[in-house]
C-alpha cells in the first residue's frame, strides 16, 4: 500500500479526461493511470428539496430525488440499505455507487434569498434551505 503523501502526482490531458502519472515509493518503476471522471462527482449533486416550515420537506422524498439524479447523472446507485430516515444529525441513508459507499444526508445545505415586503418596505436576506447530498464513508478506506 502507498501513502498518498508518498507520491508525486502529474495530470496529463487524455481522451476520457485527464490522466494522472503517479511515481513515489513502491510506485517508482511503473506508473499507475487514474482518470478523472467526465460525469458529476456524486458529493457535487444536490436535491434541493424543502418544505414549509424549519424543518423543512421531507427527508425520503428528498433521499429519493437525490438516487434519481446521481442515477441521471449516470452513476450506478444501489440503495444499500437505502432510506433509514433521520439518524441524530443529518444522515438519512446510505448508498453504493460503483465501488465506494457514501451516506447520503438531509439538512441545511443550499443558500437561497428571502424577500420580505412585511414591514412595508422589501428587504433580502440570506437564509439556508434543506437539500439532501452524499458524502463518502471514509472508515476503513485506503488508497491501493
Amino acid at each position: 500500500m502507498t501513502r498518498l503523501a508518498d507520491c508525486h502526482v502529474r495530470f496529463l490531458p487524455g481522451d476520457r479526461g485527464h490522466t494522472a502519472s503517479v511515481t513515489g515509493q513502491g510506485h517508482a518503476h511503473g506508473e499507475s493511470r487514474v482518470v478523472r471522471e467526465e460525469r458529476k462527482d456524486p458529493v457535487e449533486i444536490l436535491a434541493r428539496v424543502s418544505g414549509p416550515g424549519p424543518q423543512g420537506g421531507d427527508p425520503e422524498r428528498a433521499y429519493q430525488v437525490w438516487v434519481h439524479f446521481a442515477r441521471k447523472a449516470g452513476w450506478n446507485v444501489t440503495e444499500n440499505p437505502g432510506f433509514q430516515g433521520l439518524r441524530g444529525g443529518t444522515e438519512c441513508g446510505r448508498v453504493e455507487i460503483e465501488g465506494l459507499e457514501y451516506r447520503v444526508h438531509y439538512g441545511l445545505r443550499v443558500r437561497l434569498t428571502l424577500v420580505d415586503d412585511s414591514a412595508g418596505r422589501v428587504t433580502h436576506r440570506p437564509i439556508l434551505d434543506h437539500a439532501a447530498w452524499a458524502e463518502p464513508v471514509l472508515e476503513g478506506y485506503t488508497l491501493e
